[in-house]
């Protein structure tokens, strides 16, 4: 790219990681705009990105942005694009220059009717070499879910800031995010999303083991100082969780009160300095942070919090007031005792005491499995050892934690039918001393499931690569040919599939960060062979960047890309985060599920395939049908597009019997040509999503979504099921457009109409609101004579 009398930028060069080795990608700072890492990716596939390094260059006084992409790492892409048109010469162009030979210079010339930009219509597929340019200030700024972000330096930011979980933002040396607040009386300048299995990531920018590559991928000493800072405004944030790794200091703050929850702090030079105000900080983790508090005249509570490899448990002025309860200290240097330190049913492993109701342990009290460091290990005394006299939302989310680490199946192969249930013990009893994990039952990596595998209600399953790249090594689980994997939850208990980096530390080289097919795979040679994943109330997250949940394992079928895979998917009342949802030859089924920031599509398709969606909610995602075969249906309905990025315009989008899209819902201000229908919905402004017991995306009164759809609820398993936060039982009605809950009484519990302590919509186990055969009557009073049968 040639620039014209362009200004000198600061230049910065950096190391980028590439297949083909380590090569240099520059920097380039333009004052308040600045040209960071950029990707290469393939138009029509969702297939992961490839880090573009680029050079800032003079050649014959004029000046050249040079990008490049190692071959070998778009090898794929380039084989995978149709043949190249090209132009006739005259004379015919035989020969090639030995040395680098300039086009000549191309300017813009003018005319009396204006300035035009035009553009030409993209292929639909393609090789895209691009960078990203940023500037240094935000307003009303969006971290979005499926996004890597890279600060390389101070960024400012105003208005309101929105941190989605399961975004990943990376630091360079200097890198900062400083927020602003906005007058009194305005919107919150801090909305941070971070919840269970969607954390979000602050990291180096050299840490490869998470989101889009920018760097090394060996981080080297501390980055960020401050990652994250905001001062003095009458508002007080609750950050809950976060992961940050790297930073000189995580955060900074004064003349605030401020809370965390759910927090990990790991390899940091500071974690968190508050200079004025106060602190709270519940269920944390500081794995070998330097000095984990720096802090300066403020009242700092600490409850459920391990401090691990630190030479300063706190710093800073003499008047600190630091309380600690049910916390862990372990190899931790100094406590600094001229502080004021209160402690109550603390755990101590080689480190100083303090407090009351003191409980140590003789060994080292954790132990490791995969990235999680911190498990308690069998045997120490810091089980059942803390107090309930607590935070009392801290206490309640405990019950939904961990101290257990999980069973692992790593390249191992399942040759007889195998159920699975949680077994890592949720702390539903005294408290446990330390930091609490989002639990993981079970991890797999590079396993094959040669038989059936179900995962029951409430099972929580990550997955992980014992190594990078498109091999057994690169995937969670290979199903084999015509097995099923099942996750059976529930509304009450979701199962989970989920990359184990959303719950422990990282990657670190024990569980591969790396690049491959994705959690679950299959390479089925024919439609009839195909496996099938079949979800029900099961929450499927992972982070920014990240691969596929499911997928066929194209080009890994005897090692010939040209050969065929197949893989069903059938997912029922599911919930997706970040992530793909596509593939070659997938033939999925989306009935009744919600996507956040997620891929759903087909690429090329094969015989017999489809990709299905009905009553579905997608916020922010990417719909995408690029077909080669003549015999792929694409059929969307009663669907939901909330600022989802569409692109359907392949050769049969004009063929009804292959292009079904009809009943859906956009926003008036959406631009799209396609899907539509005769009998779409257009939403004036926004969806304005409601919140309510069993999740944020209930429609509001008098929402134009309501009995919208093109057939009744009963049809689509929808019976017992609402959208509005006053649980009107959709029954048989028109269904309303979207995603549904289960409809719940006053007290958030499903509806359970003959009070036998199973709900409605588990005895009608299809939703058609009939009792057919096998089903129990979930309308019926139960009467339980004395000998023990039953009567209904």
């Amino acid at each position: 790219t040639e620039f014209f009398n362009p200004p000198q930028p600061k230049i910065t060069a950096n190391s980028l990681r590439t297949q083909s080795g380590t090569t240099t990608d520059d920097n380039l700072s333009f004052g308040t705009m600045q040209m960071v890492p950029g990707k290469a990716f393939s138009i029509g596939t969702s297939d992961a990105s490839v880090a573009v390094s680029k050079s800032w260059v003079t050649v014959q006084s004029r000046q050249f942005l040079i990008e490049e992409v190692p071959v070998d790492a778009v090898a794929d892409d380039l084989l995978a694009l149709p043949p190249a048109t090209t132009s006739k010469l005259n004379p015919p162009l035989h020969v090639v220059s030995t040395e680098r030979r300039l086009p000549p210079q191309r300017l813009a010339k003018s005319n009396s009717k204006g300035t035009f930009i035009t553009r030409a219509t993209p292929s639909n597929k393609g090789l895209v070499l691009d960078y990203q340019t940023i500037s240094s200030t935000f307003t009303n700024f969006t971290y979005q879910a499926d996004t890597t972000y890279y600060i390389s330096a101070a960024v400012s930011s105003f208005g309101t800031n929105i941190f989605e979980g399961g975004t990943v933002v990376k630091f360079a040396t200097n890198g900062s995010i400083y927020l602003h607040p906005g007058p009194p009386g305005l919107s919150p300048y801090l909305i941070w999303q971070g919840t269970a299995y969607r954390p979000v990531i602050f990291t180096a920018k050299d840490d490869n083991t998470v989101g889009d590559n920018f760097g090394s991928g060996t981080p080297m000493g501390y980055y960020g100082n401050p990652m994250l800072e905001f001062n003095g405004v009458s508002f007080s944030p609750l950050i809950n969780g976060w992961r940050v790794s790297y930073a000189q200091t995580a955060f900074y703050s004064g003349g605030i009160n401020v809370s965390f929850y759910n927090a990990q702090f790991v390899n940091c030079q500071y974690g968190i300095n508050i200079s004025a105000g106060n602190g709270f900080l519940r269920n944390a983790l500081f794995a070998n942070t330097l000095t984990n508090l720096l802090l300066g005249g403020v009242t700092f509570s600490a409850q459920n919090v391990t401090f691990s490899g630190s030479y300063n448990l706190v710093a800073g002025s003499p008047s600190i007031n630091l309380g600690l309860t049910n916390c862990i200290l372990a190899n931790v240097t100094n406590t600094w005792g001229f502080y004021t330190l209160n402690g109550l049913d603390n755990g101590f492993y080689n480190s100083p005491t303090f407090g009351t109701s003191i409980t140590t342990n003789t060994f080292y009290p954790f132990q490791t499995v995969g990235a999680g460091n911190y498990y308690l290990t069998n045997g120490c005394n810091f089980f059942n050892a803390g107090t309930t006299n607590i935070d009392p939302t801290l206490l309640a989310s405990l019950a939904q934690k961990t101290t257990y680490p999980p069973i692992v199946y790593s390249n191992a192969t399942l040759t007889t039918a195998t159920t699975l249930s949680p077994q890592a013990q949720r702390d539903t009893d005294t408290p446990d001393l330390g930091y609490h994990y989002d639990p993981l039952d079970y991890a797999f990596g590079g396993t094959t499931a040669n038989s059936n595998l179900t995962f029951t209600a409430g099972t929580a399953v990550g997955w992980f690569r014992t190594s990078s790249g498109w091999s057994f090594a690169g995937q969670g689980i290979h199903i084999g040919d015509t097995q099923r994997v099942l996750f059976s939850g529930t509304a009450t208990q979701p199962a989970y599939w989920v990359r184990a980096n959303t719950v422990q530390e990282g990657c670190n080289g024990n569980w591969d960060g790396g690049y491959g097919p994705g959690g679950i795979t299959g390479w089925a040679t024919s439609r009839s062979a195909a496996p099938t994943v079949e979800l029900h109330f099961t929450h499927c997250y992972m982070m920014s960047s990240e691969a596929n949940f499911f997928r066929e394992d194209y080009g890994s079928n005897n090692g010939n890309p040209n050969s065929f895979a197949y893989i069903n998917v059938n997912a029922f009342n599911s919930e997706f985060g970040s992530g793909s949802l596509g593939g070659y030859s997938v033939s999925a089924i989306y009935t009744n599920c919600l996507l956040e920031r997620t891929y759903l599509g087909e690429y090329q398709g094969r015989p017999g395939g489809y990709v299905i969606a009905r009553n579905c909610t997608m916020r922010g995602a990417t719909f995408q049908v690029q077909r080669t075969w003549t015999n792929v249906l694409a059929s969307v309905h009663d669907t939901v597009f909330d600022g989802t990025s569409m692109d359907t315009h392949d050769s049969y989008a004009s063929d009804p019997t292959l292009s079904d899209y009809d009943y859906n819902a956009y926003t008036n201000g959406a631009q799209y040509t396609y899907p539509t229908g005769a009998h779409d919905v257009l939403v004036t402004g926004t969806f304005n999503w409601q919140s309510s017991w069993l999740g944020s995306f209930y429609l509001p009164p008098g929402s134009p979504l309501i009995d919208a759809g093109d057939t009744t609820a009963d049809q689509v398993g929808l019976y017992h099921f609402t959208t509005q936060t006053n649980q009107t039982v959709e029954y048989n009605s028109t269904v309303d457009i979207g995603y549904h809950y289960v409809a719940t009484d006053a007290n958030g519990n499903p509806l359970d109409s003959n009070g036998n302590g199973i709900p409605d919509y588990l005895e009608d186990a299809n939703g058609n609101g009939l009792v057919d055969p096998g089903e129990r009557p979930f309308g019926i009073t139960i009467e339980t004579p004395q000998n023990g049968s039953v009567i209904y």
